[in-house]
């Protein structure tokens, strides 16, 4: 945790350690979870909503009414825009790695990160996997359980593994 200061090492124990074990029903809990983020995230907005078991980090960023979904993970650089909506257990997963060419070793290869951009009004589905370097565009919709490896244009409806266009919605 090095660079990080005290302060914000108390705040992300207090979320890691009690806030997230309370209740998404309980009031309380809500609060004291966005109450603790504000504080050791990035930059998380006062009326964000996030549930019980959501596992977030410090660079994470989430806009004015942005909601994390019960059990989700959004670890490294990860940007959830004003008024996006995603279910229970969702994985953003920034990290990589290319994998080496024609059985190379996997000690040599070096690991990358990149971020993950969610726009405004987007929903993302229960179970959905977002990797490195996507950006979900405005009005957009992840399908529950689709593993989204490409960006997704502003209002497309993607599902499947991997994800794919459905149809366009009006935003």
């Amino acid at each position: 945790m090095r660079g990080k200061s005290v302060h914000r090492i108390f705040w992300w124990a207090m979320y890691s350690g009690l806030a997230t074990k309370l209740p998404s029903w309980s009031r309380i809990g809500k609060r004291l979870r966005v109450h603790c983020a504000v504080r050791f995230c990035d930059s998380v907005h006062k009326t964000a909503n996030i549930n019980s078991h959501a596992r977030i980090g410090w660079t994470t960023r989430i806009g004015e009414h942005g909601g994390v979904g019960e059990d989700c993970v959004l670890r490294g650089e990860v940007s959830i825009g004003p008024h996006v909506t995603m279910g229970p257990g969702c994985y953003f997963l920034t990290g990589d790695h290319p994998v080496p060419p024609d059985y190379g070793a996997f000690r040599d290869m070096t690991a990358t990160s990149r971020p993950i951009i969610v726009q405004e009004d987007a929903f993302i589905g229960a179970r959905a996997i977002v990797l490195s370097g996507v950006t979900i565009g405005r009005g957009a919709v992840v399908g529950a359980g689709a593993v989204v490896a490409k960006d997704v244009a502003p209002g497309v409806v993607v599902v499947g593994n991997p994800a794919r266009d459905i149809r366009r919605r009006a935003v």
